[in-house]
């Protein structure tokens, strides 16, 4: 019995609270909900622009090469040159050969990259680096993908490989290590301290 009459109470509570609006309690739960709802967004927007700020940016690039072959003095007369109906083709297919891709890739200078180190990032610099390396001897291919960090001070620099450190070397000079023979070239001297 005391169930029926709990259930009873319950029914007939959610009735009159549906029959009635309290609008005193209705503001009072808004408030209490909206420090919660307006903490979760503020909360939201710090962590995502945290989020951007330190992931670092991709970029994407596409192109489309249009070939097109023109001779009006042909069109208007309707006349083809013989062995000329392939041109297109024969130049789309040279665009796509892996030899021109190669010759392309030699034409970029990636033998070596360029990074900044930050607090928490690095960024490769790749042409914007105010310095250049020029690689004159590799004497061994364990150097290969290592990070060699380089500082500057004026026109000397010093390098760490391997643990070991080197310097002060001359800035512009040929530096002749064990595994490696290169030269420093600073490009842009007002851009070195970042």
């Amino acid at each position: 019995m005391q169930d029926q009459t709990s259930s009873d109470e319950y029914r007939e509570r959610l009735n009159t609270f549906s029959q009635e609006f309290d609008l005193g309690l209705f503001v009072h739960l808004l408030r209490k909900s909206l420090v919660w709802v307006l903490g979760v967004l503020i909360l939201t927007f710090v962590l995502s622009r945290l989020y951007l700020y330190y992931t670092p940016q991709i970029y994407e690039a596409s192109a489309i090469l249009q070939i097109q072959e023109d001779d009006a003095a042909n069109k208007i007369l309707d006349v083809r040159p013989i062995g000329e109906e392939n041109g297109i083709d024969a130049k789309v297919e040279l665009i796509r050969s892996n030899l021109l891709i190669g010759q392309c890739l030699e034409s970029f200078p990636l033998e070596v990259s360029y990074y900044t180190q930050g607090e928490i990032l690095s960024a490769e610099r790749y042409v914007l680096s105010p310095y250049r390396v020029e690689i004159i001897e590799k004497r061994t291919p364990a150097i290969e993908g290592k990070q060699i960090p380089i500082q500057f001070n004026g026109d000397e620099f010093t390098i760490t490989v391997r643990e070991k450190t080197y310097g002060p070397l001359k800035v512009g000079e040929v530096i002749d290590l064990e595994f490696l023979a290169f030269r420093v070239i600073v490009v842009q001297p007002e851009n070195l301290s970042e």
